[in-house]
């Protein structure tokens, strides 16, 4: 009686729900679980339209310049390098711990800054970039 009751139930409940997977569980004569089977849906995948693909790179469509720091992590010197920046523009940083510390900060034109970390304990550093506008948060790791 149980095994009937349970295998209307799971019929029943598998023609309301047939875009679903179904688990079907079979017991012996003292009620003991014997076969548990999985039924995936069968579900046809729709493909999506072709799109057509942009040669320009995703962050030149997000940023007026691009931002390369290097290496990460270090052992003591970072470079920080601007790209597509206008050389008349002026931009500017902090470099802070992670107490909130500031380790260097300052203002520039130029497009490449060094900054010296070899004084400092290993750890993790923010950088942040103030860029025509623009506050961007980087992590630096020394080793």
């Amino acid at each position: 009686m149980k095994i009937l009751f349970i295998t209307i139930l799971l019929i029943h409940f598998g023609l309301l729900s047939q875009a679903q997977n179904t688990i079907y569980f079979g017991y012996d004569a003292a009620g003991n679980r014997i076969i548990r089977s999985i039924v995936l849906a069968n579900i046809p995948l729709r493909r999506a339209a072709p799109e057509t693909i942009d040669s320009v790179p995703l962050k030149e469509k997000l940023e007026k310049y691009s931002i390369v720091i290097f290496p990460n992590p270090t052992r003591g010197v970072v470079q920080v390098q601007l790209d597509n920046h206008p050389t008349d523009s002026l931009w500017r940083y902090d470099l802070v711990n992670l107490s909130g510390a500031t380790i260097d900060k300052g203002t520039q034109k130029e497009k490449q800054k060094r900054l010296e970390l070899s004084t400092e304990p290993s750890g993790v550093y923010l950088l942040r970039t103030y860029i025509m506008g623009e506050v961007n948060t980087y992590k630096i790791i020394k080793e």
